[in-house]
């Protein structure tokens, strides 16, 4: 019975134990939970790190910059832009082809660039500025000839790069350290004076170029309301240099240390070689400092050399009025010159009309230093010499110089002519059609005044 009861009670428990391990097991709550959320983190990670990736699709590419062009064109009213291709290449380099700008109004485009290349994968990310080390642009047409009432221009450049350009947001500050323009072509055109803006310093930008380099350069400028491009024919203008069209060609130059501000420009030039069309005059090399702050321009250490051992050097300071009149605004010169008769009747033949036959095959060396404005006049040398035949020099102090009422002026000049005779013919006659003749050589010494409307000499 013993044995009997012992192995009913084994059988019954195996019984329960074989049904326990039939029966499903019901996980915990807690164990379910925390599955899900190692998937749900597994795939967050992956569209996360995926998400990058993507842009490298070109599908995904044109969708940005679909949205982004869009987004431009809702915001602007007045202009509309067009992207034609944007593509990133691995790591980060970013190819950007057919931008337009154009006006909304009559669809003409304001500026279209045929590519764009840089490379963002050298940009230091953590810098508080923005930093392109290369950009390159290719294929750049301007066509601003009615951006404003008082400006226009357009023209073409074949390559532009830039090279290490940083951006400073936060400080409105951008530097960069070289550009080269690649056989640019520019067409500006100068039309009535607008009114003068205040410029916001608060939100203006400064800027800083270490080097500009163009080579084999085309500029032409008309300050006349004449339409851009319109042809003009060379046989119809007298060949000397007219400051209202100017014609350059062949530019070749290297500036450095370029500034700007608000209320200053300041640039060095260097190797500056060019040829004037119009004209014919060739500038063989200039070098000068230029700075421009406020209304006025300074320049210093000028070293302009043209063809023929002709040369200008020294320094000039004056304002934008004098671009207007000469009794408004003032010029400071001091300038050393050497002009030969071709280059000098170049510079200067509408004023020099009568001298023309005199002044053939001449060396003409002048020294002028002084001062001038509408009240004062302050010429402390002036020494003019031709060859052999003219030796002049003055001196000239005065007050209210433009002033036919108030003027006060003191002059004293010294002259030596070795052929008077010959260069009065100039403005007379030959000798032979006046009964008079000027001994050669002859000296002159005057000193004149003025006092209102009191003549002395």
């Amino acid at each position: 019975n013993i044995k009997a009861y012992l192995c009913a009670h084994i059988l019954t428990d195996m019984d329960e134990q074989t049904q326990e391990s039939q029966q499903p097991k019901t996980p915990s709550k807690g164990r379910s939970k925390a599955r899900i959320f190692i998937r749900v983190l597994i795939i967050a990670v992956v569209v996360i790190l995926g998400l990058p990736f993507s842009l490298y699709i070109p599908f995904v590419q044109n969708f940005v910059c679909h949205q982004v062009v869009t987004w431009l064109n809702m915001t602007s009213d007045d202009l509309e832009y067009q992207i034609g291709k944007v593509r990133l290449g691995f790591p980060l380099k970013l190819q950007v082809n057919d931008v337009a700008v154009l006006k909304r109004a009559d669809g003409r485009p304001l500026v279209s660039i045929g590519r764009i290349r840089t490379g963002l994968d050298d940009i230091p990310w953590d810098q508080p500025f923005f930093v392109v080390n290369n950009l390159e642009v290719l294929d750049v047409e301007v066509g601003m000839d009615s951006l404003t009432e008082s400006f226009g221009m357009s023209g073409t450049v074949e390559k532009l790069e830039i090279t290490h350009i940083e951006v400073d947001p936060m400080n409105t500050d951008l530097r960069i350290s070289r550009v080269h323009l690649h056989e640019p072509y520019i067409d500006l055109n100068l039309g009535p004076s607008a009114p003068d803006e205040e410029e916001d310093e608060d939100n203006s930008w400064y800027v800083t170029v270490k080097q500009v380099d163009v080579h084999e350069g085309h500029v032409r400028y008309d300050n006349s309301p004449v339409s851009l491009g319109a042809a003009i024919s060379y046989d119809s203008i007298p060949r000397y240099l007219d400051y209202n069209h100017l014609d350059l060609t062949g530019i070749n130059l290297a500036a450095r240390d370029i500034l700007y501000k608000p209320g200053l420009i300041r640039a060095t030039l260097n190797d500056v070689v060019a040829t004037e069309q119009y004209s014919g005059l060739e500038v063989r090399q200039l070098a000068t400092v230029f700075e421009m702050e406020d209304n006025e321009i300074r320049v210093s250490d000028l070293d302009l050399q043209l063809a023929n051992g002709a040369l200008v050097k020294g320094d000039v300071q004056t304002d934008l009025a004098i671009l207007d009149s000469l009794h408004d605004g003032y010029l400071n010169a001091k300038l050393q010159c050497k002009l030969d008769s071709a280059n000098l009747f170049r510079l200067a033949s509408p004023y020099l009309p009568l001298l023309k036959p005199y002044w053939e095959a001449k060396m003409l060396t002048l020294d002028v230093q002084g001062r001038v404005t509408s009240d004062s006049l302050d010429l402390r040398r002036l020494a003019l010499r031709v060859d052999d035949d003219v030796d002049l020099t003055a001196e000239a102090f005065g007050l209210d110089p433009f002033d036919d009422e108030k003027r006060e002026v003191a002059a004293t000049l010294k002259t030596e002519l070795t052929h008077a005779d010959y260069l009065l013919s100039a403005f007379v006659d030959v000798p032979s059609r006046r009964a008079y003749r000027l001994p050669d050589p002859l000296a002159l010494d005057l000193e004149a005044s003025q006092r209102q409307k009191l003549l002395s000499a």
